[in-house]
């Protein structure tokens, strides 16, 4: 017993123990730190009465619904820590039966995702920036094809009519245009 309550306090998961009434029996290191509640505030409260149960009600809807069902309940919450900084967590609540099959407490295992979950929101992030990136460089490379042949067009037709013509003005704008269009492709494809 001594060997698994020194296991429970090294353990970077969360775990809190509750008696067979709801009240706190054990918390360990790992979930003093996850909740901001110190062991001293929550040993001997009611689930109805710990602060963390009164800050994340989903959370604590769960751990009713396996008080009342007897049940093993696992899931994801969000849930808000004493200093009002929020983390993603990985929750299994659970009861222990004893020996003539009644429940003897309830344990609820936490463990904080919130990095996994940054790391899985930035990897979205990356791969939308990517998609993204390829149809913008589809859609410049095949612009700049027409471009290609809109402004080489306008060279060999500025060159084939006098200056003095009065539509070589319009067809030098079309060039300008044109020009201007092939550096914003530039632009999109150095982005």
């Amino acid at each position: 017993r001594l060997m698994l309550a020194t296991v429970m306090d090294q353990t970077s998961d969360g775990v809190i123990v509750f008696d067979s009434a709801g009240v706190i029996q054990y918390l360990n290191p790992s979930f003093v730190e996850l909740c901001g509640v110190p062991a001293a505030d929550s040993i001997g409260v009611s689930i109805h009465d710990f602060e963390c149960s009164q800050r994340n009600p989903i959370f604590y809807r769960a751990v009713l619904d396996v008080f009342t069902n007897k049940i093993v309940k696992t899931g994801h919450f969000i849930n808000k820590k004493r200093d009002g900084s929020e983390y993603d967590m990985d929750a299994r609540i659970a009861p222990v039966f004893g020996h003539s099959g009644e429940v003897v407490r309830y344990v609820a295992t936490i463990r904080d995702v919130s990095e996994a979950i940054g790391l899985q929101h930035q990897l979205r992030q990356a791969q939308k920036m990517e998609a993204l990136a390829t149809l913008s460089g589809g859609i410049a490379h095949d612009f700049n094809n027409i471009l290609a042949i809109i402004i080489t067009n306008m060279e060999m037709s500025l060159e084939d009519i006098a200056e003095d013509n009065p539509l070589y003005s319009s067809l030098e704008l079309v060039l300008k245009a044109g020009l201007r269009g092939k550096s914003l492709v530039k632009q999109i494809m150095t982005i």
